[in-house]
C-alpha cells in the first residue's frame, strides 16, 4: 500500500515495550512504514503502604491532567519536526491503534485521483446581453459566456484538506458528505489516528502550546472555530479505532471506541 503522507509516526512510552511490539505488528499487517517517537511520560507515582506504586492524578494551571499535558508535548515535538524538516503532511498514531479490515482499500479510495465532466464557462465564447425589447446591447451588463463540458480531476479527499481523522466519533453536529466515505466535520472526538497538512501546522502549534485542554479537544475546537478556513475531514465508518485495554498514557482502563 502507498504511504499518502510524508511521514507516519506513532507515539509510544519507553516502558511500553509490549504495546510497541503490537503496534509494529499492526503496521506490518497493513503495509505502513512508520517511525516510533518516544512519548513524554506525564505519570506521577507515590509508594503505597504495601510498597506498590500508586499513580497520582496531577493537574496544570488550566485543570488539565499532566498525562494529557505530556501527550500534548509529544504531539508538539512532532509538529516542530514537521516544520523543521519540511513535511507537506504527516499522520500520527497512538500505540493502541487498531486498523480495520478495509483500511487499505478505503485509504486507497480516499486518495485515488478520478475524473468527471463538469460544466464551465467557455471563455472563448462571450454572450452579449441585449435588451429583449430593443435588441441593443446592455451597457455595463455582466459578461456572460456559453457553456462547455470539461474533464476535471478530483479525489474524495479535497486538495485543501487540513486535518483528516481516520477514525472519528460523531460530535454534537452532523457531518457533511464530500465524496465516498469522506465527510467534512464540524466537531469530532477520537485522536487515535489524525493526519495534518502543512497549512495547519502553525495553528495547531499555537493552540497546543496553550495546554489548556486535552489534545483531542484542542483539535476539535480548531475545527469548530474555523469552519470557513480549516477543511477538517473524517472517514465515516472509520478505518482506525482504539483497542480496548490499559491506556499507558493516562494510566487507566479504556474501552474500545466505536468509530462512525
Amino acid at each position: 500500500m502507498k504511504n499518502y503522507f510524508d511521514k507516519i509516526l506513532y507515539m509510544n512510552l519507553a516502558d511500553a515495550t509490549e504495546r510497541n511490539e503490537l503496534m509494529q505488528s499492526e503496521l506490518e499487517r497493513v503495509g505502513l512504514d512508520a517511525e516510533r517517537i518516544e512519548s513524554v511520560d506525564g505519570r506521577k507515582y507515590i509508594e503505597g503502604t504495601n510498597g506498590e506504586q500508586i499513580q497520582v492524578m496531577q493537574f496544570n494551571e488550566h485543570g488539565v491532567n499532566t498525562t494529557y499535558v505530556a501527550l500534548i508535548d509529544t504531539l508538539l515535538s512532532a509538529f516542530y519536526r514537521a516544520k523543521d524538516e519540511g513535511w507537506k503532511s504527516f499522520l500520527i498514531l497512538e500505540d493502541d491503534a487498531e486498523f480495520m479490515p478495509d483500511f487499505e482499500a478505503v485509504l486507497d479510495s480516499v486518495f485515488e485521483r478520478k475524473t468527471r465532466m463538469i460544466t464551465v464557462d467557455d471563455l472563448d465564447k462571450p454572450i452579449v446581453q441585449c435588451d429583449p425589447l430593443t435588441g441593443e446591447a446592455i451597457e455595463g451588463a455582466e459578461l456572460m459566456y456559453e457553456k462547455e463540458e470539461v474533464e476535471q480531476e478530483y479525489s474524495d479527499l479535497p486538495d485543501n484538506w487540513c486535518m483528516l481523522t481516520l477514525g472519528c466519533v460523531n460530535g454534537q453536529y452532523a457531518s457533511k458528505q464530500i465524496g465516498g466515505r469522506v465527510h467534512k466535520l464540524r466537531q469530532f472526538t477520537l485522536g487515535t489516528a489524525i493526519a495534518f497538512s502543512e497549512s495547519i501546522y502553525d495553528l495547531c502549534i499555537e493552540k497546543l502550546e496553550s495546554r489548556n485542554a486535552p489534545s483531542d479537544v484542542i483539535f476539535s475546537n480548531i475545527c469548530f472555530d474555523n469552519l470557513s478556513t480549516v477543511m477538517t475531514c473524517g472517514i465515516r465508518q472509520g478505518i482506525v479505532t482504539q483497542r480496548a485495554g490499559f491506556s499507558s498514557c493516562i494510566g487507566r482502563d479504556v474501552p474500545s471506541k466505536e468509530v462512525s
